[in-house]
């Protein structure tokens, strides 16, 4: 799939929970985390403000991809054939 579904989380979560095996482009400067990071309702920082309710990261931080497709060696990637085209055979 192109990069703008490449770049929908909740169809990428989806189609791990459904099994399914893709190919999906996704932009270099789009972050993500090796492991699934722990989330939960943080905790309120201070006295004011309202209560937070909705779940985020807790602990983990965001890697690039570009940064972790620089750090594989190259035995770590699988070229794989897509489709012909018009113009050539399109590998990935």
């Amino acid at each position: 799939m192109d990069s703008f579904y490449g770049q929908q989380p909740w169809l990428l979560d989806r189609l791990d929970r459904e099994g399914f095996i893709y190919i999906a482009d996704v932009p270099g400067d789009t972050r993500g985390w090796l492991e699934r990071p722990e989330v939960g309702v943080p905790t309120r920082k201070g006295e004011r403000g309202r209560h937070p309710t909705r779940e985020r990261v807790i602990e983990g931080e965001p890697v690039e991809v570009r940064k972790l497709a620089e750090e594989l060696p190259d035995d770590a990637w699988n070229h794989i054939f897509l489709r012909d085209s018009e113009r050539k055979e399109i590998w990935r």
